[in-house]
């Protein structure tokens, strides 16, 4: 199940990925020229500006607001739109969307329960195969046999 849900969630995780990149763009941007006068946009982690935005739009995802340095920038209102912007796209949008992806994923395995019951089993099977003694007529077939269920018209 685990497989599965990575499978289908790596597009989303890529779109998480660039929009978090749009947003540390825009603030990279806003910060350049503000980076000689007030407090700075956003706090110095890594002493890299293009890695202190991409983890400052991270935490924006995550519900960091760090909104501290906004009004004693230049860009005041435009930073606020952009606050507003990021927290309801990473926070609101891509969370539900991600929640409507994994239970898409759940109920594609829960209905296909049967089917991942016998892979297993027959993987199991395959694991105990040196135990179990083939008919001698078996070892030297030059044939392989398909076995498949019967399906009868009324169950």
């Amino acid at each position: 199940m685990v497989t599965e849900s990575m499978q289908d969630v790596k597009w989303f995780l890529l779109m998480v990925f660039l929009c978090i990149l749009s947003f540390a763009n825009a603030i990279v941007i806003l910060t350049k020229p503000a980076s000689d006068e007030g407090d700075p946009i956003i706090d110095k982690k890594f002493g890299i500006i293009y890695v202190d935005s991409v983890f400052s739009g991270y935490l924006l995802g995550l519900g960091e607001f760090e909104t501290d340095g906004y009004n004693s920038n230049n860009f005041s209102n435009f930073l606020w739109v952009y606050f507003l912007l990021a927290t309801f796209l990473t926070q609101i949008i891509f969370v539900n969307t991600l929640i409507a992806i994994l239970g898409s994923t759940y109920e594609r395995i829960i209905g296909n329960n049967h089917t991942y019951a016998l892979i297993e089993r027959v993987k199991i099977y395959h694991d105990f195969m040196h135990f179990i003694k083939p008919i001698e007529k078996l070892q030297k077939a030059k044939f392989m046999y398909v076995i498949k269920p019967q399906v009868l018209e009324d169950n």
